[in-house]
Formats: structure tokens, C-alpha cells, sequence
């Protein structure tokens, strides 16, 4: 007791301090400080931080938290056995159970110290990094007095973690990869992270500042989730439908009479130049990419019902496919390839599962942009991306112990 007979505050500032500390430097290093690779295999900067706050303040693990990663782990590590022990098999095959160790470690940190903090700090820091990587972005895209090469060492490093090869001949001036490397992952991320922002400010139009890093960083997949969720999906929702319908057409007539008249402005804008190439087009096999991922897709469906339930594809084998044949690009076919759908969906629940809500839609924004990303991209066992996917559906559960007069005195009014 202090002198005046009041009880000394040290526990609770510190008990908030850990929460924020930890906060700041665990958004530094996944957006700018993201890990190194040994010998091809990243190593993320987030699991000695989040192994370090274990060792010292031992959080809490919610019970609904461990009970899924306990079966996550189970299985990854059961068919990862399984295909270790393969012909082709290695301890390669092993890797993703650090997936779901390093999943588990960020869920239960990000908790705890997220609980720790107020509501206000949380928007306030989160704000902080928001501006920087959109500043970045917008520094890199346009390049003022030479700033891409100012800053070639660090731009080397991050193309080089993401292992995207990006940086060593893309067109910055076209899409840029921000602090990630790849401009795909760099468009999911800071998707993420200004979602992230929205839902713990409760203010909707800050959604819309996603148009900007999907249009520079040329984040297609991410760009058609966006029209889909944030605008086409509301106003079949909305009660003023018939409106919203029309404003929709008005706005898609207007943008193609633009692209039509201003074709030469809007090939300067990667996503929109992509789609009218298609359209121009007659084949897929034009873009690299597409033809890729429908080779890979042909392939798959080709795979008997045991393969795709259970999996089976060694590292060798599939490393042995991108290097000789073609290169999956898509995260569904990957792992469920190796691990079966059983171990994708593994991979989704340990990333989902803190923000589960079966009621709540920006929780179902969290799973549709996974399932839909995953069809192009790696999401969801990506290590440079996957901790944003995990900090969205965090800021889900910390809202809703506010709601939910979990954490007493931190209401924040809905705007």
C-alpha cells in the first residue's frame, strides 16, 4: 500500500507498457524487419520476439486458441511424418509445423498484449505504421529525386525475403513492393493492416484507403476482392439496392469511356493495363502467370480423391515441378498437394480461429479474402503475410471484448 493508502499503480503501467512495447516492435519488424532465409527457408524476425515474451511474462492461452492449434499440430505433423518418410521424402517435409508454432506464438501474443492496451493506443500505433508503409509506397512509386536508389540496399533485402525477385527487374514505376518485397504480398498486407485499422476505429471509410496500395502495388487478386466485399457485395445488401445499382453502372460506364478515350493514361496503371490485355486477348497463355496457375489447376483435378484429402506431394517432388515443369502459384493446390485439404484447412484455422465469429462480417472477409487469394497466391503459410492475416482477426477479438464489456471502462462508441 502507498502512504496515502492507495494501491500502488506499478503492476497495472507496466501491464499496459509490455502490452505496448511489445505491440510497436512486433509491427516494426513484420512490416519492416521481417526475418532472414537460411539455406532458401525464412526465418521470421516475429518468432525469437514472440518466444521472448513467452519466456517472460507466460501468457495466458485461450482455451478456444489451444485447442485448435493442438489439432492443427497433430496433423500437419502426422502427414508431415508421413511424407518425410516417403522415397522422396525429406526433413523439408517437417517445415510447416514451425507454421503452426509460429502461428500459435503470434495469436497468443498478439492477445495478450493487445488486452493489455487500451483501445486508443492500439489505433494509435496501428496509425502510425499504416501512414509509413503508404508513404513508402507512394515514395517508391513515384521516386523523387532518385529515392529507389537511395534506398536499393533495403529494397534488395526485403526482395530477397520474400524470395519474390522482384527488385532486381520490376518496374517501380509501374507496381511497387513496398516493405515486402513483392507487390502482391505488399497489397494483401497492407490490406490487412488498414482493415485492421478500420475495425479497431470503428470508422468504415477508412476501408476505402486500400484503393490506393492495390492500384500502385498492382495487387490484382486483391483489387477484385475489394470490389467484390467493400462495394459490390454492400450494395446488393443495401436497402437503397436499386440506387446503388445504378450508381454502379453510371461509375463502370464512366471508367470505360475513360479507358476507351485515354487508353495510353490508364496502361500506366498495372491492374486496369492487365485486365484490358486480357480482354484484347484471346488466350490465357499470354500471361505467364494465368497459364501457370491453370496448368496447375489441371493438374490437381488429375490427382486421385485420396491426394486431395490426405496429400502426399513430397518438398522434393514439388520443388522438383517448379524447377522442370511449371510453378503451382496457387496455395490451395500447393498444400493441399502435400498436406490434403484436411491440412489446408489446418493452416486456416490457426490464422482464423482468434477472431472466430460466425456472426460477424468482417470476420467472413478475413475467409473469403484467404479462399479467394489462395487461388493465386500463398496466404496463409506465407510467413512474411500470414502474422496480418493473424493481427486482423485479433483486432476482431479485441473489439469484441469491448463490446462485450470484457475489458470494463474501454468502451468505444460506434461511429
Amino acid at each position: 500500500m502507498a502512504y496515502d493508502g492507495t494501491a500502488p499503480q506499478i503492476t497495472l503501467i507496466s501491464y499496459a507498457q509490455k502490452g505496448r512495447t511489445f505491440f510497436v516492435a512486433f509491427l516494426f519488424l513484420v512490416i519492416f524487419a521481417e526475418g532472414i532465409r537460411l539455406g532458401g527457408i525464412p526465418i521470421p524476425s516475429s518468432l525469437p520476439l514472440c518466444a521472448l515474451y513467452v519466456a517472460i511474462y507466460n501468457p495466458r492461452i485461450p482455451t478456444d486458441i489451444g485447442a485448435i492449434t493442438a489439432g492443427a499440430f497433430l496433423c500437419i505433423l502426422l502427414i508431415g511424418t508421413r511424407n518425410a518418410l516417403a522415397l522422396t521424402g525429406g526433413m523439408k517435409d517437417f517445415l510447416y509445423v514451425g507454421i503452426v508454432a509460429e502461428s500459435f506464438l503470434v495469436t497468443i501474443c498478439l492477445i495478450d498484449a493487445m488486452t493489455a492496451m487500451s483501445v486508443a493506443d492500439i489505433r494509435k500505433i496501428l496509425l502510425v505504421f499504416v501512414c509509413a508503409e503508404l508513404f513508402l509506397q507512394i515514395l517508391e512509386y513515384l521516386s523523387p529525386i532518385y529515392f529507389d536508389s537511395m534506398i536499393r540496399g533495403l529494397l534488395t533485402y526485403w526482395d530477397q525475403i520474400d524470395n519474390s525477385s522482384y527488385g532486381a527487374a520490376g518496374d517501380y514505376g509501374l507496381r511497387v513492393p513496398g516493405s515486402f518485397g513483392s507487390p502482391t504480398t505488399a497489397g494483401f498486407a497492407t490490406y490487412f493492416l488498414i482493415r485492421s485499422l478500420a475495425v479497431i476505429t470503428r470508422r468504415r471509410w477508412i476501408i476505402f484507403v486500400t484503393i490506393l496500395p492495390l492500384v500502385i502495388c498492382g495487387a490484382r487478386t486483391a483489387f477484385i476482392i475489394f470490389l467484390l466485399w467493400e462495394i459490390i457485395v454492400p450494395v446488393f445488401n443495401s436497402k437503397y439496392r436499386k440506387v446503388g445499382l445504378y450508381l454502379l453502372l453510371v461509375v463502370g460506364v464512366a471508367v470505360a469511356a475513360a479507358i476507351l478515350f485515354y487508353p495510353e493514361f490508364f496502361k500506366q496503371i498495372f491492374v486496369i493495363d492487365t485486365f484490358i490485355q486480357l480482354y484484347n486477348t484471346n488466350t490465357f497463355t499470354t500471361t505467364a502467370s494465368i497459364f501457370n496457375r491453370l496448368y496447375g489447376a489441371q493438374y490437381a483435378l488429375s490427382r486421385p480423391l485420396s491426394q486431395w484429402i490426405i496429400g502426399g506431394m513430397t518438398a522434393q517432388e514439388m520443388a522438383a515441378f517448379t524447377t522442370n515443369v511449371f510453378s503451382f502459384d496457387s496455395e490451395l493446390i500447393q498444400r493441399s498437394m502435400q498436406y490434403g485439404l484436411i491440412g489446408y484447412a489446418s493452416f486456416l484455422a490457426i490464422n482464423l480461429c482468434a477472431g472466430y465469429d460466425r456472426k460477424n462480417w468482417d470476420w467472413w472477409f478475413s475467409v473469403a479474402l484467404v479462399a479467394v487469394g489462395s487461388l493465386t497466391n500463398a496466404v496463409a503459410t506465407n510467413v512474411i503475410l500470414f502474422p496480418f492475416l493473424i493481427l486482423y482477426n485479433v483486432c476482431l477479438r479485441r473489439i469484441r471484448a469491448v463490446d462485450e464489456d470484457l475489458v470494463p471502462g474501454q468502451y468505444v462508441p460506434r461511429s
